[in-house]
This record gives C-alpha cells, sequence and structure tokens, in this order.
C-alpha cells in the first residue's frame, strides 16, 4: 500500500464535549501539533472537551524524541486551572498502539488521561460520551476522512 503525505482534520462537537481528529497518510509528530494549533485558535475550542484520536488510518511515523517533545508542547500550553480530561486514540495495527502506549505512559503531569481503544465504542466510553450519540461521532470521523481524500 502506498501512503500519501499526511492529511489530519478535526471536527468540535460542542454539544458533546468533544473533540475529533483523524489523520490518514503518513503522520509525524509535527502534523498532530499543527492540528492542536488549529483547534485552539478554533471559536468553538474549551480546554475541558474530550477528545477521540483517530490513529486508524494512519502510519505514524515518530520515536521516542518525538513524545517528548510532543509532551513538552502539552506541557508549555497548560494553563491555571486546566481540568482533567479523557483523551481517547483509535488504533488499529501494533505500530500505531506501540506508539500510543508510549504517550500514555509518558503522560504524568498532563491536563488529559489517555487510553488506547481499537474500538469506537470502548473509545466513547472512556471520553463519557453515551452510545446513543455514537452516530454524530462515527459522522465526524467520516467527515474527516473524506475530507482528507481531496
Amino acid at each position: 500500500m502506498i501512503m500519501k503525505a499526511s492529511f489530519a482534520n478535526y471536527e468540535i462537537i460542542p454539544e458533546l464535549g468533544l473533540i475529533t481528529e483523524s489523520y490518514t497518510g503518513i503522520t509525524n509528530i509535527s502534523d498532530v501539533i499543527r492540528v492542536r494549533e488549529k483547534f485552539n485558535d478554533d471559536e468553538n475550542y474549551s480546554s475541558s472537551f474530550n477528545r477521540l484520536t483517530d490513529f486508524r488510518n494512519t502510519r505514524l511515523k515518530m520515536n521516542h524524541d518525538d513524545i517528548m517533545s510532543f509532551i513538552k508542547y502539552s506541557r508549555d500550553k497548560m494553563v491555571d486551572g486546566d481540568i482533567i480530561r479523557h483523551s481517547a486514540i483509535l488504533t488499529s495495527t501494533p505500530n500505531e498502539t506501540a506508539i500510543s502506549y508510549l504517550l500514555r505512559i509518558k503522560q504524568n503531569g498532563l491536563p488529559f488521561l489517555i487510553e488506547v481503544y481499537s474500538t469506537v465504542e470502548a473509545a466513547l466510553r472512556w471520553i463519557k460520551v453515551p452510545q446513543d450519540k455514537k452516530y454524530i461521532v462515527e459522522a465526524a470521523l467520516e467527515r474527516s476522512l473524506i475530507k482528507s481524500s481531496y
């Protein structure tokens, strides 16, 4: 399979208190940080929103130093009063799972708790989205994939 350069999209779903991120192609840490910068500037953004990051359609090109760079970036963006939020990462391959678990292990001191999942249903339980709202989240993820294919 030929992988093209990374494409990343996000969607903020205020009524669910959720931000979804989807990645396709080959993704490195600067792609992830670039998306974070975009949604941090979005008028609908709230630092209290939980997150769902979908790495099922990407190939992550990251190492330990990249993960530590992301941790530093996240710590630098923290503000007093940040509340702890939940972040779920969706993966489907061993490489993406391993990298996601490395991030999970190194998350100490950040205002979010990360868990790694292979199904949307399990991820939704962690990020506190009712199962009857699953269709909203899946539609947001699908829209992100469609945008990425252009």
